[in-house]
């Protein structure tokens, strides 16, 4: 009897205890935090934009001071007369070469052209040694002639004389074969001095141009 009162009170709890058994609540975990976003390290590349600062003008670009702006000398200056100088003879002579000279005075020498083969021949020649005939004195005396007055035997190829003098022509073909015989000049004065005046001086002395 005391049994079945036990599991009576047993099973009466139970049912009393069912009816009221609560599903248990589920207790809130409270959540952890956030973690903080890590502080920007300040050497760390940012991805803002950044102003480039300005580069300072290299030298040669830097503008430089403005210069006075130039006139054409032209239009302000007067123009400058070129003031020609006229060399004298004796300026020019100290001045050239000898082969310069050689050359001016060979211009001095007539043209032959028309004149006769014989006396052509010798203007020819005389174009090739102006320098020893200006140091020869001519037999036919034309430097002693009031009219001509030559001052050497250049002067006779200078003009026509030559054309019909036979001394002017022999002396300047002695010349030129002892210029081509490489015979100085001093040579060819006595020389010629022998064949005219039995090798005494010549009566005056040669000018030279």
């Amino acid at each position: 009897m005391q049994r079945a009162l036990c599991l009576l009170s047993i099973v009466t709890l139970l049912a009393a205890c069912g009816g009221k058994q609560e599903t248990p609540t589920q207790e809130a975990v409270p959540l952890a935090p956030a973690a903080a976003a890590p502080a920007q390290d300040s050497a760390s590349p940012t991805t803002a934009s950044v102003t480039p600062a300005k580069v300072p003008l290299q030298a040669e670009q830097q503008p430089g001071p403005l210069l006075p702006k130039m006139t054409s000398s032209s239009s302000s200056a007067s123009p400058v007369k070129s003031v020609s100088k006229t060399k004298t003879k004796e300026e020019t002579a100290g001045n050239e070469t000898e082969k310069q000279r050689i050359t001016r005075l060979a211009a001095t020498v007539l043209n032959p052209e028309g004149i006769s083969p014989l006396p052509a021949m010798a203007y020819k020649l005389a174009k090739d040694i102006p320098d020893r005939l200006e140091k020869l004195y001519c037999y036919c005396h034309c430097h002693e002639d009031p009219v001509l007055q030559h001052k050497s035997l250049l002067s006779c190829y200078q003009d026509h004389h030559a054309v019909d003098c036979l001394v002017c022509q022999n002396e300047a073909k002695q010349a030129w074969l002892d210029w081509k015989d490489g015979i100085p000049v001093e040579v060819s004065v006595k020389e010629i001095n022998l064949m005219y005046n039995n090798g005494n001086p010549s009566p005056s002395t040669p000018i030279p141009e």
